[in-house]
């Protein structure tokens, strides 16, 4: 399979992205990073769907000045759909980033409208919350610009509501359970 690049879609829509992290290009359209904690949505795909979610996705985000990051090409995304993928990472395509409760719920419910059912399809994210019967859209609240510091045994934490989370799988969804209220709230 040849690999493709999701970087020609980006240029399609003037989109400069900001990081270019390892497996990701991070999009900061609003110029908004200060917020460490708050709502996310993560797009799911399989290969097949790739090409028009991203189109579909990035023109929403650029229309409605919402940052989000993007799996830098095909090959990663593949890679990420395998069995070899960390759990945490499992299918998360596009992730898109709210500053407030208020612009996550009425994005979601837009970017549900918006999303052809027949065109889109990927695996289920087990970290998230799948939105009413969507294939690829799932969210939950979470972490989007934390300040990372280092313990004195260089393990990466950071603040969450004056409590130190370290970052690994265990503790950092622990945290959120505590959230799960204000989840299930929002629908």
């Amino acid at each position: 399979m040849k690999t493709h690049s999701y970087e020609k879609i980006l240029n399609k829509f003037n989109i400069n992205y900001t990081e270019d992290l390892f497996y990701f290009k991070s999009c900061c359209i609003d110029d908004k990073k200060n917020i460490i904690m708050g709502w996310k949505i993560h797009i799911s795909s399989d290969i097949l769907s790739s090409n028009y979610l991203c189109e579909t996705i990035i023109r929403y985000c650029k229309i409605n000045s919402l940052n989000f990051k993007i799996l830098k090409n095909s090959e990663i995304l593949l890679n990420s759909l395998s069995k070899k993928s960390r759990q945490e990472q499992l299918g998360k395509f596009i992730t898109i980033y709210f500053n407030s409760k208020k612009s996550f719920i009425n994005n979601i419910e837009n970017i549900y409208i918006l999303i052809d059912s027949k065109k889109a399809n990927g695996p289920y994210i087990y970290t998230d919350k799948r939105y009413k019967d969507s294939k690829v859209i799932y969210y939950r609240f979470g972490a989007i610009y934390p300040r990372i510091l280092l313990n004195e045994f260089g393990d990466p934490y950071f603040y969450y509501k004056k409590n130190k989370i370290l970052l690994n799988s265990e503790n950092y969804y622990k945290v959120f359970e505590k959230d799960k209220k204000l989840l299930m709230s929002c629908f």
